[in-house]
């Protein structure tokens, strides 16, 4: 293929070779990436679906600030779980002020051009996933693996106790990446991802995530230690600028 290049026209062929598939590398890579910033100024409404043993309230609110977490590295998410939309509203509305600034659960979240990582909510009863898989994607890759290393205070006699600490080692695969999910009147497309994760001494536990580029994680359903399932369903996007 090469015989009829001399040396500096060979040079410049790798050169555009080498430009052409950085090119094409980047191009894939970010596909599906995000910023923090993408999702700041809406706020994110899930259904809940879940026993009574875990939560009585119907409404999961996710709220991203583009500050950073008390976890190093991460930038801040909110949880706040109400019985209704409106519910979780007014609480929107009420965080205008500096002064009134709250949310029931705040935690971190890692938004880069290679992956998406969010800690799921983990307040109250919703304490049990922290032995599942965390709500996470690898943009380049299809499978990719975790490690999480967790105390006893996650522990409970309404679904396990254990002494000491434990690692969960969670493998992810990607099932499907042109997912169909319902959101309001739309078909959105999302990757389909499913987890399957071993804590040695304690038990296994099961997850499935709907990733979506413009929305984030949509769908998240968790099969617990215990053998419970925890659904939570985007249902409906809110912006800041509505209320």
């Amino acid at each position: 293929m090469f015989k009829n290049l001399n040396n500096t026209n060979r040079h410049n062929f790798f050169l555009f070779v080498f430009f052409l598939g950085t090119f094409c590398f980047s191009q894939v890579k970010t596909d599906n990436s995000s910023d923090v910033k993408n999702f700041v100024n809406k706020a994110y409404f899930y259904n809940i679906v879940a026993d009574s043993i875990i939560s009585k309230d119907k409404i999961l609110m996710l709220k991203y600030y583009d500050f950073e977490s008390f976890n190093p590295g991460q930038s801040t998410i909110a949880y706040d779980y109400c019985t209704s939309v409106e519910k979780c509203e007014e609480i929107i509305r009420k965080n205008k002020s500096a002064s009134n600034f709250t949310h029931y659960e705040m935690t971190g979240v890692i938004i880069k051009n290679d992956k998406f990582w969010m800690h799921p909510p983990r307040s109250n009863n919703f304490r049990i996933l922290e032995m599942n898989a965390f709500p996470y994607i690898e943009f380049t890759k299809n499978t990719w693996y975790y490690e999480l290393d967790f105390g006893n205070q996650w522990g409970d006699k309404k679904w396990i106790e254990w002494e000491g600490r434990r690692t969960s080692k969670s493998n992810y695969k990607v099932i499907d990446s042109k997912k169909v999910f319902k959101l309001g009147n739309d078909d959105i497309e999302c990757i389909e991802i499913q987890t399957n994760t071993v804590i040695p001494n304690l038990g296994n536990t099961k997850s499935v995530f709907y990733y979506n580029s413009d929305y984030g994680f949509v769908r998240m359903l968790f099969t617990t230690i215990d053998g419970r399932k925890i659904e939570f369903n985007l249902t409906k996007v809110g912006f800041d600028s509505d209320l």
